[in-house]
């Protein structure tokens, strides 16, 4: 990274192309700048689907005393997880999936295409296959090669920081499970939820349902396109504020 911070990522080699794609995401069109933007000097941040943590390394950027839970479901990613931010702050990883209730999931992680990884791949749209089989016709069946992994799911309760009253940020980016954290949610702890950003898949269907749930907090949206992805790719980025 520019400011010398080695970021790790698989060994093969697509992944390197993803990092900088994730990069130029995260730093250079500055996906989630707005809602970093809004934080305190030290705020308290979950990340959901932190992936190899750029988005958590970039909140510590602007906010280095920031305290930040990032959780990650694929073991493999979250062990690079782990080493991509330490001694980057005060981060908290936690290998799991976040959700209503405690247990199992199968994910279908794309190992060459890690931020892709999901546990709902009927979703992903014949786009979007097609489109990465464009960008590599010759090896397209090596980049798109997946594999099962069953990972454990956490409450959302167990993912909240400890101590904290309250969470200034909760992003949440994981790969068409959005409703299934959000619902996971103890009506409790929404009034203390100051923000959230969420990368929200399938946005014809899913995003009225998002906002609905949402909207009885007291939030208020704002709604955007995802910077780096194709017009015509079903994805939307919500900003929810009070």
């Amino acid at each position: 990274m520019p400011d010398g911070r080695v970021v790790e990522t698989y060994d093969n080699r697509f992944s390197v192309g993803e990092l900088r794609y994730l990069y130029d995401e995260v730093f250079v069109h500055d996906e989630y700048g707005h809602a970093i933007d809004l934080l305190p000097e030290a705020p308290v941040v979950v990340d959901l689907g932190a992936n190899l943590g750029l988005f958590t390394l970039r909140v510590l950027r602007d906010r280095p005393r920031a305290r930040v839970v990032a959780v990650e479901p694929v073991p493999g990613t979250a062990g690079l997880l782990r080493r991509n931010v330490a001694g980057a702050g005060d981060v908290h990883v936690i290998a799991a999936a976040a959700g209503a209730e405690p247990g199992e999931i199968t994910m279908t992680a794309f190992r060459n295409v890690l931020a892709n990884s999901t546990s709902r791949p009927q979703e992903k749209p014949d786009e979007w296959f097609a489109r990465m089989r464009a960008s590599q016709p010759e090896n397209a069946d090596e980049l798109l090669a997946t594999e099962e992994v069953t990972v454990p799911v956490v409450a959302f309760e167990a993912v909240w920081p400890a101590g904290a009253q309250r969470v200034d940020l909760l992003k949440v980016d994981v790969e068409g499970a959005e409703l299934e954290v959000l619902r996971g949610v103890d009506e409790s702890l929404w009034p203390r939820i100051d923000r959230l950003v969420i990368e929200v898949q399938n946005a014809s269907t899913r995003l009225p349902e998002v906002l609905d749930l949402l909207a009885p907090h007291g939030y208020r949206f704002t709604i955007s396109f995802p910077a780096m992805m194709p017009d015509d790719e079903d994805c939307r980025v919500v900003l929810a504020t009070r």
